[in-house]
């Protein structure tokens, strides 16, 4: 199923490039991009949710393009609702208040965005201190949400909500492949964030 939802996205975007990511790449990236300390932060990252949600901010950053989470199916080509000039596209799922956004789709059309950023500098902060108990507060849409608190950053993001865009994608979840007991929100309520 999962391989189904990745073969979508690219038989519906066939001008666009593709990348898959696992532990070993993402922590060559960290190491060829932000050198051995970064990548030995990387590692030390005990649950693979926590793991994903600091490789996806910090690989946008650095290149931009677009992160979709493998549970998320395309639907239609980006070209229908996507502004591919857009400098940087997230989306709010429909429990979602104003400022929170999620962090499974992330478009920035050019690398360096100031709202990424600013992410980056919180997560890599907390991932040098291996600070933090919770993955969504510190790591994942948590800081998102806490980044566009400031109004600067927050107008250089277009937010698209969710429901506006359903027939071109179906925003899915990690919890539609895993039981709930391996699932990120409950592994983080007893083990550690970090190895």
């Amino acid at each position: 199923m999962l391989r189904e939802m990745t073969l979508t996205w690219q038989r519906l975007n066939p001008g666009w490039s593709y990348r898959c990511f696992n532990r070993a790449t993402a922590s060559l990236f960290f190491k060829d991009v932000f050198g051995v300390s970064v990548q030995e932060d990387f590692l030390s990252i005990r649950l693979p949710a926590m793991q994903a949600d600091v490789f996806r901010v910090a690989y946008i950053l650095t290149y931009g393009g677009l992160w979709a989470d493998a549970a998320t199916t395309c639907l239609s080509p980006l070209e229908h609702w996507l502004d591919p000039q857009s400098p940087l596209v997230l989306l709010r799922r429909p429990h979602m208040h104003s400022a929170q956004v999620a962090n499974g789709f992330i478009y920035a059309h050019q690398p360096q965005h100031p709202f990424l950023e600013a992410v980056w500098s919180s997560i890599a902060s907390a991932l040098a201190r291996r600070a933090g108990t919770g993955v969504w507060t510190m790591f994942g849409a948590g800081i998102f949400g806490k980044t566009l608190m400031d109004v600067n950053l927050a107008r250089q993001v277009r937010v698209v909500e969710v429901r506006d865009i359903t027939q071109h994608l179906s925003f899915g979840s990690s919890s539609m492949f895993m039981p709930a007991e391996q699932h990120w929100s409950t592994r983080e309520k007893h083990e550690p964030l970090y190895l």
